[in-house]
């Protein structure tokens, strides 16, 4: 083949490529990193790899989270859709801190949470393995911060096992107050102690008996990418 026709060749077949996009016959595959995000819209901002430009992509897999790398499905110049996205699903380990336990320390301490857009669900756990002290209310700092904007409490379900006293066991939750500053922990363990009373009590430092077990999982809200 010689130079001029190899160079028609290859001038049609960009042509073909470039017409069979417009057309939305021929799909592509791209990567690109969420730039911004908006609580009720299915549309993100995306700045595709290679490219420095954000541009509007819709999401087919619900919500992400600024920062989060998505796999975009192009149909044409102006059909762009988010299918997926890598980290999605991973599991990322964190060490929970639990405050206002006094002389409380906790071995194992475990936690784990995995974040889809703006929805994250964390589980953490610890055995008491010296007793606590204190009136103050049990506190614990999520893996991701809190999200309070729209000024309403947010709860995950808590469960203890041998606290407050030998042998009983404690249902609740963690709760945490929309008017409260962004950062802060789960301020509250509001706790039944299914003892004889069976009443309702805010842990405190002095209920971490030496062997008890605390254990929290569950969903929650955040505005942290």
């Amino acid at each position: 083949m010689d130079m001029a026709l190899a160079h028609e060749t290859t001038a049609l077949v960009s042509t073909l490529v470039a017409e069979a996009q417009r057309l939305g016959i021929s799909w592509e595959l791209r990567y690109g990193v969420v730039k911004s995000t908006t609580k009720l819209s299915a549309v993100f901002l995306v700045t595709m790899d290679g490219d420095s430009i954000p541009i509007s992509v819709t999401s087919l897999i619900g919500r992400v989270g600024t920062s989060e790398r998505v796999v975009i499905l192009s149909t044409g110049p102006s059909n762009l859709w988010i299918i997926g996205s890598p980290g999605r699903f991973s599991i990322t380990p964190y060490t929970p801190v639990w405050g206002n336990v006094g002389t409380a320390t906790f071995n194992p301490n475990k936690g784990y949470y995995s974040q889809t857009g703006n929805l994250v669900f964390m589980w953490a756990s610890a055995a008491v393995s010296n007793p606590g002290s204190g009136a103050s209310t049990v506190t614990l700092t999520p893996p991701k911060q809190i999200s309070r904007t729209e000024g309403i409490r947010q709860i995950i379900p808590f469960n203890g096992d041998g606290l407050v006293a030998a042998g009983i066991f404690t249902n609740g939750v963690c709760i945490s107050f929309g008017g409260s500053a962004a950062g802060q922990p789960w301020e509250r363990i509001r706790i039944s102690s299914n003892g004889a009373t069976n009443a309702d009590k805010n842990l405190t430092g002095a209920d971490l008996l030496a062997a008890g077990v605390l254990t929290t999982q569950g969903l929650y809200v955040t505005d942290a990418p």
